[in-house]
């Protein structure tokens, strides 16, 4: 007889590659589809036949870095749909199907390859191929085959399956792990579904799954021990063992014979940093920058700080440490990210133009100009007059200037700049030099009225910052201008 192959692709659900000597058992379930393979017909991997479910548990145990062994139960439905002239019995062609509630169990033997050998053993994909028996039983069958006259029925009952398959395994968790299986099926009986004309029946198994690690961890015996030891020296380190601390792994005399990889007389099992010199004080950690806080609890390692701070400084004693400070040397509130406010204007004073006097926040901290004040300002831009092609003030624009000196006379911390400008009538050059005399020519006479020249600068920009139009004598007038410009200092 031919043995029907019964093919089970399976996503085995969660674990390290299957259970592990951390956590030997491993539970899961599963389900998925079956397709018949017999007699009346082959449906294994032809999607356009009838899809029938089933679903399953399973039970495993690691063995070896090489083994696990594995016991499956499922249930679900089994079943061939064929309404075409397809089957030949006894000279003849008819046509038929069958359904059954279909039961499984089945123990495997599963030979992984990452055990060591051929991969490692924590690969996160794992590869591996499967051996097993097991029964099948079939129930509620229904079979419909028009022959000679005559309805055929199948058979119902128990049969032995020898199960084989290979498979693959993705770890995706600490307990946890999906798989991707292929097994073939061989079945000792060839009626189930109603025909017995050549090989025996099986099936395909179509499964995806999820399984979960648990127990406790394998111990490995330890090996016995050479009686020699208890007199000589097993490790060789030159302490004999019932003086050696660490009897089984070589050190230094200085660390009661037990390692000490970083050599600062402190053996690794006191030492919280094996790998780095250091000093007994902090269990063998360095002190790099010598604040008396150990380099695995110091957050600035090569700058001394405080504790308070996990060993960042704080330079300007302001509370802030200086990664979160903005004016390291000057001492600030929170709320400025350290960086102080003289003025009391809630503008610090690395944004303040006017860090000495209160100003508002739209105005970066300088001190609002009174509007009378703005006024005298905005009279002198086109009142300020001079004669023709000259910086020679004419003696009605005194009266303007004279309030002009009042306004900086009563407020000291006035800082003003004074701009010339001129429309584009003439020679560009002789323009700009006109302007910037005629500026200066302003300078001078505020100076003589009493206001400090160490508070006023001048500048001429000839035709090039014009405020209206030059087609018009309007508008050249306009442009011909001395502006006065506010700085608090």
């Amino acid at each position: 007889m031919r043995l029907t192959r019964f093919i089970v692709i399976i996503f085995i659900p969660i674990s390290l590659f299957s259970q592990t000597k951390q956590h030997p058992w491993s539970l899961g379930a599963h389900f998925g589809n079956e397709e018949w393979n017999g007699d009346i017909g082959d449906a294994t991997y032809d999607f356009n036949k009838a899809y029938y479910a089933f679903g399953g548990i399973s039970l495993s145990r690691y063995v070896s870095p090489s083994f696990d062994a594995t016991f499956t139960l499922n249930i679900g439905e089994i079943g061939y749909w064929n309404n075409t002239d397809s089957i030949t019995y006894e000279n003849q062609r008819f046509n038929g199907n069958f359904y059954g509630t279909h039961y499984q169990g089945i123990a495997c033997l599963k030979y992984k390859f990452t055990n060591g050998y051929i991969f490692k053993e924590n690969a996160r994909f794992s590869p591996y191929f499967f051996l097993g028996l097991g029964f099948s039983w079939l129930y509620g069958n229904r079979v419909y085959y028009e022959y000679k006259g005559k309805v055929v029925s199948g058979g119902y009952g128990q049969d032995l399956i020898v199960a084989s398959g290979i498979g693959c395994s993705l770890r995706i968790g600490k307990r946890a792990t999906v798989y991707l299986q292929t097994a073939w099926m061989y079945s000792d009986h060839d009626n189930r579904d109603g025909i017995n004309i050549r090989n025996n029946d099986g099936y395909t198994l179509n499964q995806i799954g999820f399984t979960y690690n648990f127990g406790k961890a394998i111990r490995e015996p330890k090996a016995a021990m050479d009686c020699r030891c208890e007199i000589f020296d097993c490790d060789s380190d030159g302490i004999i063992d019932r003086l050696d601390k660490c009897p089984e792994v070589p050190g230094p005399y200085i660390t009661g014979g037990c390692p000490d990889r970083d050599f600062d007389g402190i053996a690794d099992i006191n030492d919280s940093c094996p790998d780095v010199y250091g000093i007994l004080r902090f269990n063998g950690c360095p002190d790099t920058d010598g604040d008396g806080i150990p380099d695995n609890l110091d957050s600035c390692v090569i700058v001394p700080g405080t504790k308070q701070f996990n060993g960042c400084p704080d330079t300007d004693g302001d509370g802030i440490p200086d990664y979160k400070d903005s004016c390291v040397l000057v001492k600030g509130p929170a709320i400025f990210y350290g960086c102080p406010d003289t003025d009391n204007d809630s503008v610090p004073d690395a944004k303040d133009k006017c860090p000495r006097e209160a100003g508002p926040k739209w105005n970066n901290g300088c001190p609002e100009i009174k509007e009378s004040v703005r006024k005298i300002f905005e009279q002198a831009l086109t009142g300020v007059q001079f004669q023709t092609s000259k910086s020679i003030i004419l003696p009605k624009s005194f009266s303007i200037l004279d309030n002009v000196v009042k306004v900086a006379k009563e407020n000291p911390t006035y800082y003003l700049i004074i701009n010339g400008h001129t429309d584009d009538q003439g020679d560009d050059l002789k323009n700009l030099k006109l302007s910037d005399d005629r500026a200066n020519a302003v300078r001078l006479y505020l100076i003589k009225k009493g206001v400090p020249a160490s508070r006023l600068e001048s500048h001429g920009y000839g035709e090039t910052q014009p405020i209206d139009v030059n087609t018009t004598p309007e508008g050249r007038a306009r442009n011909r201008r001395v502006e006065f410009k506010v700085r608090i200092i």
